[in-house]
């Protein structure tokens, strides 16, 4: 099932908001936590404001959790390192419908 953009946006934020307020108590999610911004990073048919939203989601997860962040570390940075790079390649596209295609 396929949510529009707004919904999409508002659930990462949750997550993130999640993760920033319960502190230490999301240690318990943090592996659905890490999952779902994982499947967003992922997926093309997320946009570019959501992805971007996951990305700080992630950040947020890593500062609460601290050492319980470190087995998913390389992961996170194939994602980031991954995702900097296709921002490097739309950003070389001129035609505004190849762009979109590409986020």
């Amino acid at each position: 099932m396929q949510f529009d953009p707004l919904s999409q946006r508002l659930a990462t934020g949750i997550l993130q908001d999640l993760a920033t307020n319960m502190e230490e108590e999301f240690l318990s999610y943090l592996e659905r936590g890490m999952a779902l911004g994982y499947t967003v990073l992922e997926q093309n048919h997320f946009n570019t404001e959501v992805k971007t939203i996951a990305i700080i989601c992630l950040g947020d997860l890593c500062l609460q959790s601290e050492k319980a962040f470190y087995p998913h570390l390389n992961k996170t940075m194939e994602l980031l390192v991954s995702a900097g790079q296709m921002s490097l390649l739309v950003d070389q596209v001129n035609d505004p419908d190849e762009r979109s295609m590409l986020y």
